[in-house]
């Protein structure tokens, strides 16, 4: 299907008429010239373009860029809100048949301030309006000439970004920033036989492009994790990097992690910290969106205690924290505590210890004074690790290590470590996801029982997840992500041993795909992922969108890291993007109607 294209002019009659239709907006014209609204000659300003998603190339990789691809859905109807950007006012909005030429939306805008444009694609099939896709043009300026393009994701499936990032990187960070765009830091960005280099990286993801972003001195890393900090109120976005490994002198040749050659993983973990790897220390990057310049400093003094494989929560926590680990990569001696960041500050907000020493596990806020620490490597003797497979820190007044009473004793869940795991959209409840199944000697072969619920209580209950139609595979390195409605995506992973080649467990990945319903309380299989890969990261945008970035796959070439970026539509069938305004607007329909007008045929 072409392009279709919703055309902006503007009037140029008297001040009072260009007060009351200063913009229009022609969808699917067919006609391109001067309309009339009254005695006044209307001229096009600004297209508005909807476009879709690149397809796969035949090498299985998204493209590295692409022109704008035709849709591929066929809506009945689109319904376009115009709204002040950054979550404004509605100007107004307008329901349009699909593909009729010469239908004229009138936007009544009486300055030059940004306007959101979403573009909301229906299929009626008799039964009324069903959402099938959805765009997003952010902060448009209708009175400047030019083409702007919306890029339309349909829902619940995966689709290539336009392009591809612009650095190759895993086990790296992704942080939702305040005015919508993503920060992308760090990872793992070469693999060279055995051997893992980290880069110090960082780009900013926004509206379907990828930008690099330059911050002199930033330490390369892989394993952390980020929180933004509180706003000082001069523009700029000020982002925690904490955690993580790193390497003294050049990460272009000094490894970070190895994983051995000969099939015997190398204890405890398939993938472990190199002779010369260090945990860390906290960096704040400044970042400034009005000119893309970024700088970073070192927290110093008060910061967390840099740390190897530490559990760290994911970008978004209110309340980050960090915990577990090892001081040093002979493994020897592990970090005793969990410590939380000051969001005003980066530094350390307060040091409790851990009821078992642990590291590759997770932390997870479960709760706003709650956080689940799961999982991990334990330093317990056997017989007593499933008593310490998960311990809680409770806030709310002095931090507290609490331990965790399982309601079915006799059935302990699964001990894994670098696994995945999300809260859902209620309080107290946890879906941990793959990982390697931990026993006496390390953490090697992927956990038989894939996906588990955990609801914390007096007496915690665990339940296995079994997805609809297919098995979930196991699988190391996964990720995991809370939706904006609660529900839980889990996607990837490295599934290893026996899958894999036995003398190269890590050069394998999956593309399963699955989503927890946390209404229905049922897990059940999605569409994959276009790109099978491991050691990658996901957050939701504010458009719906679940960005994927990053992570190992395995090509022609062998195990490689990738740029490829994918979405996922993840919005609800009833997604209005003005529903925080509470309108009642219905399914499909307009609740504050622009003036539709008919362009005249040429």
């Amino acid at each position: 299907m072409d392009s279709p294209r919703i055309r902006v002019v503007s009037s140029r009659g008297s001040v009072a008429n260009r007060n009351r239709f200063a913009h229009l907006s022609l969808i699917a014209a067919v006609v391109i010239g001067a309309v009339a609204c009254g005695d006044d000659d209307l001229e096009t300003t600004v297209a508005f373009r909807l476009h879709g998603s690149p397809p796969l190339g035949l090498d299985g990789r998204c493209p590295e860029s692409s022109d704008p691809s035709n849709l591929l859905i066929e809506p009945t109807s689109v319904r376009l809100t115009y709204r002040f950007a950054n979550g404004g006012d509605l100007v107004c909005d307008a329901v349009l048949d699909f593909g009729v030429p010469g239908q004229v939306v009138a936007v009544p805008v009486t300055s030059n301030a940004g306007i959101d444009v979403y573009a909301e694609l229906y299929d009626d099939d008799g039964t009324g309006p069903v959402l099938i896709g959805t765009g997003l043009a952010r902060s448009a300026d209708l009175s400047r000439p030019g083409e702007v393009r919306i890029f339309v994701t349909p829902r619940h499936e995966f689709v290539c970004t336009p392009q591809r990032g612009t650095s190759a990187r895993a086990f790296h960070s992704v942080t939702l920033l305040p005015d919508g765009s993503v920060l992308i830091a760090g990872g793992v960005g070469a693999v060279v036989s055995n051997q893992y280099f980290l880069t110090n990286g960082l780009e900013i993801y926004r509206d379907g492009n990828f930008t690099p972003l330059s911050a002199q001195g930033m330490l390369p890393r892989a394993f952390h994790s980020a929180t933004v900090l509180a706003d000082q109120g001069d523009g700029k976005i000020r982002v925690a990097i904490f955690g993580g490994v790193t390497v003294p002198g050049d990460a272009a040749t000094i490894p970070a992690l190895d994983a051995p050659l000969d099939g015997l993983p190398g204890l405890p973990f398939l993938m472990r910290p190199a002779a010369t790897a260090v945990g860390a220390p906290t960096e704040v990057l400044t970042y400034d969106p009005e000119t893309s310049l970024a700088t970073v400093v070192g927290v110093g003094l008060g910061e967390t205690t840099p740390r190897l494989m530490a559990s760290a929560t994911p970008t978004g926590a209110s309340v980050p924290v960090i915990a577990g680990g090892w001081i040093d990569a002979t493994r020897l001696t592990p970090e005793p505590n969990s410590q939380g960041i000051d969001t005003a500050t980066g530094t350390a907000a307060f040091t409790v210890d851990l009821l078992a020493l642990r590291y590759g596990a997770t932390t997870t806020q479960v709760a706003e004074t709650r956080l689940l620490t799961w999982g991990g490597h334990i330093e317990t003797p056997a017989l007593m690790r499933d008593s310490f497979v998960g311990e809680v820190l409770q806030l709310g007044g002095v931090p507290t290590a609490i331990s965790i009473a399982l309601a079915d004793p006799l059935t302990p869940p699964l001990s894994r470590a670098f696994h995945a795991a999300a809260a859902t959209g209620r309080d107290n409840e946890l879906i941990v996801a793959g990982g390697f199944v931990i026993d006496d000697v390390g953490a090697t072969v992927p956990a038989g029982v894939v996906v588990e619920r955990i609801r914390f209580a007096a007496a915690t209950a665990v339940a296995v997840l079994t997805p609809d139609g297919a098995p979930a595979v196991p699988a190391g390195y996964p990720d995991a992500l809370t939706l904006a409605d609660g529900d839980v995506l889990i996607t990837g992973g490295n599934p290893s041993l026996p899958i894999c080649d036995p003398l190269a467990p890590l050069a394998c990945a999956a593309a399963n795909a699955y989503r927890y319903r946390t209404q229905d309380e049922r897990l059940e299989n999605i569409d994959a992922l276009l790109v099978p890969r491991y050691g990658h990261k996901m957050v939701q945008t504010p458009d719906g969108d679940v960005l994927v970035t990053g992570g190992m796959y395995m090509g022609a070439d062998g195990l490689a890291v990738l740029e490829d970026g994918e979405l996922f539509n993840a919005v609800a069938a009833d997604y209005d993007p003005i529903a925080d305004l509470a309108t009642g607007r219905a399914i499909g329909e307009a609740i504050q109607p622009c003036t539709v007008l008919t362009a005249p045929a040429q």
